[in-house]
């Protein structure tokens, strides 16, 4: 009686084929969560630019209104690049070079990647009833506009 073997021939392991499909496959999904990552961290950055911006338009707005509010009739003088408060003494300055707003003698640094817009960077409509003064920023590449109102009361 002829024993025949255990047939030992059996495949363990993967193919080449295998290996190259599966490699191929955790490719792909690495470039689409890199790129769902890229853009995660692109929005991120924006909201942190417009949450900086808004901080510092709350507390030059804060100390504005702070001064005006109390003043029944507040007159301003355009004078270019400034904005003259006639009845509070104070003036509002937009320091181009130095990418920052004057105040009453404060410095307001505008926030990265914020900048004044080239052309009119602050305007100014002045009737007996009311102000607005209109400041032109670029944002991140995008325009934004810094109002100041007032009404007088009469």
């Amino acid at each position: 009686m002829i024993v025949k073997g255990n047939n030992m021939n059996k495949n363990k392991g993967f193919t080449l084929v295998e290996v190259v499909v599966s490699f191929v496959l955790i490719i792909i999904v690495m470039i689409y969560l890199i790129r769902t990552i890229t853009v995660v961290i692109d929005k991120n950055n924006e909201l942190l630019i417009m949450e900086e911006y808004s901080v510092f338009e709350k507390t030059l707005l804060d100390k504005i209104y702070d001064d005006i509010e109390n003043v029944d009739v507040l007159n301003i003088t355009n004078q270019g690049s400034s904005i003259y408060f006639n009845e509070i003494g104070k003036t509002l300055l937009l320091d181009k070079e130095s990418n920052c707003i004057i105040y009453d003698n404060i410095v307001y640094e505008l926030p990265d990647l914020v900048y004044f817009s080239d052309d009119d960077s602050l305007n100014s409509v002045s009737t007996s009833d009311y102000f607005i003064i209109n400041i032109n920023l670029k944002l991140d590449n995008k325009n934004k506009k810094f109002n100041i109102i007032h009404q007088n009361n009469k």
